[in-house]
């Protein structure tokens, strides 16, 4: 059973909560909560509606709907030319040569090329000439649809940002080896720092990356609406990250109650 799930099941037993694997599997559990089922996998939580869910796995849609509010690595998107343009929209580049030459013209080195729905570093290219790109963009188009070329952005220290509907409840270095208190000038700098997006996109669980640049400026590098907890736990901080859990399903019993006793302000057009 992977971390976070065991922190599910922790907080379940605590809270009094049907927790149950299904099919025998460690990390696949049904939780009955308000009346209702809901299910864990692995780092996965039903705390997210699906548009955000979506657009946070796809990494240039979360920088289309961000950047222009908080701080973000420039960043620009390239199709693989053999997409129909039908489905994917207007193919700019009409062969990998095209979309080297772009980078190269357009991006200083060091750069990164990454691909657009990666996760855990996968895919992830730091390039420092012409054909260091060359390399990254013919790996990634044989696994992904779209890649990224993105600003290397040197940082001075790296974060692990957790929220819980839209609030910053936890900041810790990445490691999780060090954690900083509400109160601390580490965390109100981050909460300021990310207030805009309560405005841009409704975050019921997620974590962010964020760096600090050589010059103590913030950075966010991405969103990931299914983060793991194991390094923290690794450093014995699971009496830090239960309460999160707890304050994502008490949201869950208050959005419930609002749908029960509230009709809706608007009709179906027949």
């Amino acid at each position: 059973m992977v971390p976070n799930m065991q922190l599910v099941k922790e907080v379940c037993e605590e809270e009094g909560l049907p927790f149950e694997l299904m099919g025998g599997h460690p990390n696949l559990a049904e939780v009955i909560f308000a009346g209702k089922s809901y299910f864990f996998s692995y780092a996965a939580t039903p705390f997210n509606t699906e548009d955000v869910q979506r657009i946070s796995a796809d990494k240039f849609l979360t920088y289309s709907l961000v950047a222009s509010k908080i701080r973000m690595p420039k960043t620009e998107q390239y199709l693989r030319p053999d997409l129909d343009p039908e489905l994917h929209g207007e193919i700019k580049y009409q062969s990998e040569e095209e979309i080297v030459d772009h980078i190269k013209r357009n991006f200083p080195f060091p750069l990164i090329v990454k691909m657009n729905g990666g996760s855990q570093g996968k895919n992830v290219f730091k390039c420092s000439d012409e054909r260091g790109v060359e390399i990254a963009v013919k790996k990634i188009f044989a696994d992904d649809w779209a890649l990224l070329a993105q600003e290397l952005i040197l940082r001075e220290k790296e974060f692990r940002v957790t929220i819980v509907n839209n609030v910053v409840e936890l900041v810790y270095t990445k490691g999780g080896f060090e954690f900083f208190q509400k109160n601390s000038k580490a965390f109100e700098e981050m909460e300021n720092f990310l207030s805009p997006l309560k405005n841009l996109i409704n975050l019921g669980w997620a974590g962010l990356d964020v760096i600090e640049d050589k010059e103590g400026k913030l950075c966010l590098i991405e969103i990931n609406t299914k983060p793991s907890f194991e390094s923290a736990v690794k450093h014995g901080q699971k009496e830090i990250l239960k309460p999160l859990y707890k304050k994502a399903f008490h949201y869950v019993l208050q959005s419930s109650s609002l749908q029960v006793h509230h009709e809706p302000s608007f009709q179906l057009v027949r």
